[in-house]
């Protein structure tokens, strides 16, 4: 019988993911992702990632109002950080995605570093790429 390759959390990642630092503001993050055109940035405190910053998140927190607008990104961010290692085949990152309601995980080594972002929509790319 033959067996077909596992594809892994690492197979699919964005390796150009952003990262931002816990002390900048609502107002620089949300820049950053505009500038970069990213629509998710993983925050990171001391090196380490802490929590995950969306488009969503920034208007759902009302971040567009003056008073939000400097505060800093650690009172916006989703934390923890939901995360997968790269070894996780594409199944069980589909799964705990579903299971948290997410569109976007990150995926982190055993030393916790960033590694990169699987988002739904490179999920739907493996899946019209399989062949029958």
């Amino acid at each position: 019988m033959i067996q077909s390759k596992i594809i892994r959390a690492k197979d699919i990642m964005d390796i150009d993911s952003l990262c931002v630092e816990s002390q900048l503001s609502n107002k620089e993050v949300a820049r950053k992702m505009i500038e970069l055109n990213k629509s998710a940035v993983i925050v990171i405190k001391k090196d380490t990632p802490v929590g995950i910053i969306t488009y969503k998140d920034l208007v759902m927190n009302n971040v567009v109002s003056e008073n939000s607008v400097n505060r800093p990104i650690l009172e916006t961010m989703s934390s923890p950080l939901i995360h997968c290692g790269p070894e996780q085949s594409i199944w069980e990152v589909m799964d705990l995605m579903y299971s948290r309601n997410l569109k976007k995980i990150a995926i982190i080594d055993e030393y916790d570093k960033l590694l990169g972002i699987v988002n739904s929509t490179d999920i739907v790319k493996v899946f019209s790429n399989l062949k029958n």
